[in-house]
């Protein structure tokens, strides 16, 4: 889904709303055969299923008055894009869900995750590096921040 998602063609049923489990009509079926046709080769898949990186996304502070037990931030749909170990070639991008939770499979090595901002400027969130072991799947954390001190 997030390969079809970032070579449009499958979009939300609206801005931010991503329901992939939702029933698909003629039209959203046709509109992938129709996109798929028009690829010049696709995103080319990664080599291993077995490792890769496994992240939540969330949006915080949501107050500026901490009280004790009550979140301080929550889950946030938003795309990472992957970069290699430099950061200059983009490897692929991965959407979270409405949970904030995105999985991708990825070939062991160096990564950097490059979050794409959510408005101008805020909310932000930083690049972090990731190392991808063998068969195994790293687990990250995502904060953007929002700007409320």
């Amino acid at each position: 889904m997030n390969w079809a998602f970032y070579n449009d063609l499958v979009d939300g049923k609206a801005p931010g709303r991503f329901d992939p489990w939702s029933t698909a009509t003629r039209g959203h079926a046709a509109r992938v055969l129709w996109g798929v046709s028009r690829l010049p080769g696709g995103t080319p898949l990664p080599d291993t299923d077995d490792s890769g990186i496994r992240g939540l996304v969330l949006l915080g502070p949501l107050s500026p008055v901490v009280r004790e037990g009550e979140p301080d931030s929550r889950p946030y749909a938003a795309t990472i894009v992957i970069r290699n170990a430099g950061g200059a070639t983009e490897v692929t991008r991965v959407h979270s869900g409405l949970d904030g939770r995105f999985s991708v499979a990825l070939p062991p090595g160096a990564y950097v995750l490059d979050p794409v901002p959510g408005g101008d400027p805020l909310p932000w969130a930083g690049q972090q590096e990731v190392i991808v072991e063998p068969h195994a799947f790293t687990q990250v954390v995502i904060l953007y921040d929002t700007g409320i001190r």
